[in-house]
């Protein structure tokens, strides 16, 4: 490796969050290829719908908010989108400020008419992701206290029904289980979304448990 290049306490703000990072080393080797290496890295109050396209488009509608995201030990191959590895956790409020129309989880009247089911009851509000870093995507790998607005459902990996993930260009590939709670707070249906598209076009099916095969 030559001519190396290393950065400390890297901080970049703008309106669609704050990224910083404790260090950033880079190395080229003898084929002119760059290898990044950052130990760690940490998102504040990202909110997409403040993202802009090369094109100076918004990026996205959504309301989701990342409140604070951490990545670890990430590593790769400037030229090589699939090199790139890393881990991390991912904080999140997604909260409409005005209707649920739009939330990264918006769900199709017909469906909800058909399903009879509260749509804020669909739409986690507020939890945390843990993630790894695979090449061009977020494999998510485990939800913990996700949660519709007032606790009314919780949400889950469907792990049995393959990986969920989330491209670093937007694009959305989700299996996830739900539990509703009734006025009780006991367990009710259990419901299976999947999410493909994009964020900014979601496209989103659910579906009620048919089966007393456990998912997970």
């Amino acid at each position: 490796m030559d001519a190396p290049g290393d950065l400390a306490q890297v901080v970049l703000v703008d309106e669609g969050g704050r990224v910083e990072m404790d260090e950033l080393t880079a190395r080229r080797d003898k084929q002119g290829e760059w290898h990044l290496a950052v130990p760690k890295l940490s998102v504040t109050d990202l909110r997409p719908c403040q993202l802009r396209r090369p094109d100076n488009t918004l990026a996205t509608a959504s309301d989701l908010r990342v409140t604070h995201a951490e990545m670890h030990d990430i590593k790769g191959t400037s030229s090589q989108p699939g090199s790139w590895s890393g881990r991390g956790t991912i904080d999140f409020s997604n909260l409409p400020e005005r209707d649920f129309s739009g939330t990264i989880l918006a769900i199709p009247d017909e469906l909800l008419s058909k399903l009879g089911l509260n749509p804020g009851n669909l739409i986690p509000a507020q939890g945390r992701i843990q993630c790894r870093l695979r090449g061009d995507q977020l494999l998510i790998t485990r939800l913990e206290s996700v949660y519709s607005r007032g606790k009314h459902s919780q949400f889950f990996l469907a792990s049995r029904s393959g990986e969920s993930t989330v491209g670093l260009d937007g694009s959305l590939d989700l299996k996830i289980r739900m539990r509703q709670y009734n006025l009780l707070l006991k367990p009710a249906e259990l419901f299976r979304y999947t999410i493909r598209g994009s964020l900014a076009r979601p496209k989103i099916g659910v579906e009620p448990k048919k089966s007393r095969r456990r998912w997970g």
